[in-house]
């Protein structure tokens, strides 16, 4: 049989089972696409996690119950496992450590609900954080200001909102001294956070005070 006649029958067994050759091209076509997006949206986290680690600065470190980057089940499983850090945890390291220029702890829940009015937002990233953290991660303010020492001693029901939230709560009004809803308590608006991210990197980000939570 020549190279000729083998593409012909070929041809002829395609066109004969049209509907099982186009799924089957179907099918290669997904795979391949859906291989291709999903290293390039790894490569992307990958990079733009170790640009902001690189960020910080030699000089800086971070203690965390669980990795921030989790590359499989075992490595998470492994993390819950451990021993929640405190705020006695915090304060023993801030009153013992006389070689840190400076100490935060801060607490993050990525799937927070806030409301304004009749408007909500879902999967909002709801930030806990001590005054010290705003210097230590170099957190810039496009308005208002931030958490600070007086506001965690008086346990004051303040914070500091995203650009997404203004987006979506005060497209057209001043944000700051509106009163938001986060996970159904009243908080007061006293800042604005200028956004670093990429628009696809971005969530809803809310910064209050620290709460009595393990870090």
């Amino acid at each position: 049989m020549t190279t000729i006649e083998a593409i012909r029958i070929a041809l002829l067994s395609l066109w004969a089972n049209k509907l099982r050759s186009a799924l089957t091209l179907l099918g290669v076509v997904i795979g391949v696409a859906a291989v291709i997006a999903v290293v390039t949206f790894v490569n992307g986290i990958n990079g733009y996690v170790a640009e902001k680690i690189f960020n910080l600065g030699a000089d800086v470190f971070i203690i965390s119950k669980v990795t921030p980057v989790v590359t499989n089940v075992d490595q998470l499983l492994d993390g819950l496992k451990r021993k929640d850090l405190t705020m006695e945890d915090y304060q023993a390291v801030r009153e013992s450590c006389k070689h840190c220029a400076t100490i935060g702890a801060s607490i993050t829940n990525t799937t927070g609900h806030v409301r304004y009015e009749e408007q909500a937002l879902s999967d909002t990233w709801i930030r806990g954080w001590t005054p010290a953290m705003a210097s230590i991660l170099d957190v810039d303010l496009t308005a208002g200001r931030m958490v600070n020492e007086n506001d965690e001693e008086n346990r004051s029901q303040v914070g500091v909102i995203g650009t997404d939230v203004v987006d979506t709560f005060f497209p057209t009004v001043d944000p700051l001294g509106k009163e938001i809803r986060v996970e159904g308590e009243v908080y007061r608006v006293i800042g604005v956070e200028r956004s670093k991210e990429p628009r696809w990197a971005r969530a809803g980000t809310i910064t209050s005070r620290f709460r009595s939570r393990p870090i």
